[in-house]
């Protein structure tokens, strides 16, 4: 799931990373969607006199995303059953992290 920030950038990186030797058509991206900002106050904030400021809804949308962008109907029809989902805002470097305390032997 990524953001229409960064959506074309990320496919620009794994494609450049060769999707880590993964299989490439295994390997789905789709942008998530936008709500609008409020502050700590609940008072709307403008993105200018006339817009209102949105960012990307995050990680909690991820089930409704995964359906309406087809995955779910995807997994279904290969045979997938399990998911694991958990929320990481910098994925590649805590995967990196993790591989570095597993060579260690730390846990």
């Amino acid at each position: 799931m990524t953001s229409q920030e960064n959506n074309d950038e990320t496919i620009t990186f794994f494609n450049k990373k060769n999707f880590f030797d993964y299989p490439k058509e295994k390997v789905k991206f789709f942008i998530q969607d936008k709500l609008p900002l409020i502050d700590t106050e609940g008072k709307i904030i403008l993105d200018r006199k006339d817009r209102i400021k949105e960012a990307s809804n995050g990680n909690g949308d991820v089930f409704r995303a995964l359906g309406e962008n087809g995955l779910v109907d995807e997994m279904d029809a290969n045979g997938i059953k399990w998911v694991s989902i958990r929320r990481n805002r910098q994925c590649i470097t805590q995967i990196g992290r993790f591989v570095i305390y597993w060579a260690n032997g730390r846990k």
